[in-house]
């Protein structure tokens, strides 16, 4: 009795709407029930009914959604989306799951499915009963699907309002000590994984569109603490690429800065530092000196990371070895960036950026070529970095009191800069030559050094003897001359003349400058 009470409410039900002809009959005209669906599918969106008719009519109409003919399909799935989008609060439980099913185990009309599949979840506000398998079906819809805009809509929709869950099932494990932990679910980094090898594909072939939907879905993750997904290498990879671009740089550092900020922050910094030897391509290289610069020493440094300045320029040092312009030159302006905010601080810093400077010196010869944008700027701003530190130790101002050793600006070895200045003599302006020939002469009284004579004699021969070397500079290694062997007359004339004015100086008669031509002259008149 119960079996044939519920096979008689089901009639009734069935018949309110019209459809316990089809459910009893096996004879009936196809056409006639398809025009009678999409009847009934236009009479929802005028009356409301229960659940018992929406349940009698989908046993109906579900199988149409296979249906051979595209035009019945699109009658079916419009019938299906009035009622969720119009009665939605009456759709019970177990048709919401069969409808999830059908969604995702349907071929093709890809756009009609992600649409029914965004009623279906309210856009993402009802998860949790599909969230089992959402989560891979659309990994499948993003691999698939030719609606790929339309389901980024509803991807981001989901993270927005149910951004942990995606595979709940297995967002939970256990430990030794039997304590519940949350773990990033594995579904959401596959996804991410997916969506940054498109983002590299994009940025490729210039498609700014998708680019900026992937930094959208990056800043999703990243605002919803799912962290461990957006800080995969492929996905950090994909935002070094992706800062090379004017109109998408801030909010990329924005993102990066929101990661470097957070718990795992030192997981992050680890894997831009691992892209710097990995086989990538040199925009992705530059994007990670940037990252690492920035957040360190930058305008914008992230405070929370705790990493001393000469660990990260350590670190930065596989970036020298780059063959590219491009990366150079981001090197070069993160230490601009190093001495311009703290170069009156540093101490053991200084001996890594003149490793630096020296190792970067073949860049000042190398000529630019089209494809390499800053290599025609590289060699101004290795002098500019130079010229920085020189700055440090010799201010500019004329007014500013003189500084002494325990308060200088520069507190870096002077021989060590000179060094380099020396390296760099060949483009330095004339008062940093003047500056070099001012400090080597210190080295060469009697009373300063013991190798005083070895040293005036390698200041002669390097300032003075070349004759490409501008006058100014000849006339001052002359004087530094001058005044020794004045200093010294009485000591060692012999040892002066043989190792000074022989080899140097025996020459001068064939100088093409009168200048220093006369002051030899009168050199030797006095000595």
């Amino acid at each position: 009795m119960y079996t044939l009470r519920r096979e008689d409410a089901a009639d009734h039900v069935a018949d309110s709407l019209g459809f316990s002809v089809y459910l009893t009959s096996s004879r009936v005209d196809e056409r006639v029930f398809v025009a009678h669906v999409a009847k009934v599918a236009v009479g929802l969106r005028r009356v409301r009914v229960d659940s018992c008719h929406l349940q009698s009519a989908w046993q109906c109409v579900d199988k149409l959604l296979s249906h051979r003919n595209h035009d019945t399909r699109a009658i079916a799935y419009t019938f299906l989306d009035v009622c969720l989008e119009l009665h939605y609060d009456r759709v019970p439980l177990g048709m919401r799951l069969a409808i999830f099913q059908l969604l995702a185990t349907g071929h093709g009309e890809f756009l009609r499915r992600q649409n029914s599949l965004r009623l279906l979840v309210q856009d993402g506000r009802t998860v949790l009963p599909f969230a089992k398998d959402l989560g891979w079906v659309l990994l499948t819809l993003l691999e698939t699907s030719d609606a790929q805009k339309e389901l980024s809509s509803l991807l981001h929709c989901i993270l927005r309002r149910s951004p942990h869950a995606l595979g709940t099932q297995n967002q939970h494990q256990t430990n030794s000590d039997d304590e519940c932990v949350d773990v990033e679910p594995e579904i959401v980094t596959s996804i991410t994984t997916l969506l940054s090898g498109r983002a590299d594909a994009a940025y490729a072939r210039r498609d700014k569109d998708a680019c900026k939907r992937f930094l959208k879905f990056m800043t999703i993750l990243v605002n919803h603490e799912l962290d461990a997904a957006a800080a995969t290498p492929e996905c950090l990879a994909s935002l070094c690429g992706l800062v090379n671009v004017k109109e998408d740089g801030v909010s990329t550092w924005a993102i990066i800065k929101h990661l470097l900020s957070g718990a795992s922050r030192y997981q992050v910094l680890h894997g831009l530092l691992g892209l710097l030897e990995a086989p990538v391509a040199p925009f992705v290289v530059r994007g990670a000196v940037f990252f690492i610069g920035m957040s360190a020493w930058g305008s914008q440094r992230v405070t929370s990371l705790e990493v001393g300045r000469s660990s990260v320029l350590r670190s930065l040092l596989p970036a020298v070895q780059s063959p590219h312009s491009i990366v150079i030159f981001e090197v070069v302006l993160s230490l601009q960036r190093l001495i311009k905010k703290y170069g009156d601080q540093m101490l053991i810093e200084w001996d890594l950026v003149f490793d630096y400077l020296r190792r970067l010196f073949p860049w000042m010869a190398v000529q630019a070529f089209a494809d390499e944008g800053p290599a025609d700027r590289l060699a101004g701003e290795l002098l500019d970095t130079l010229l920085l530190v020189e700055a440090l130790h010799h201010p500019k101002q004329l007014s500013d009191p003189p500084l002494s050793s325990s308060h200088r600006r520069f507190q870096g070895n002077l021989y060590d800069f000179y060094a380099v200045v020396e390296v760099y003599m060949a483009y330095c302006p004339l008062a940093t030559v003047t500056n070099l020939v001012t400090f080597r002469a210190e080295a060469c009284h009697p009373a300063s050094d013991s190798n005083w004579l070895a040293n005036l004699h390698d200041l002669v021969a390097t300032f003075f003897a070349p004759t490409g070397v501008h006058v100014i500079v000849r006339l001052q290694a002359l004087s530094v001359l001058h005044e020794i062997v004045t200093l010294c007359r009485h000591i060692c004339d012999d040892r002066v003349l043989d190792d000074l004015f022989v080899p140097c100086l025996q020459l001068v008669h064939d100088d093409d400058d009168p200048q220093a031509c006369v002051a030899c002259g009168r050199l030797h008149f006095e000595y």
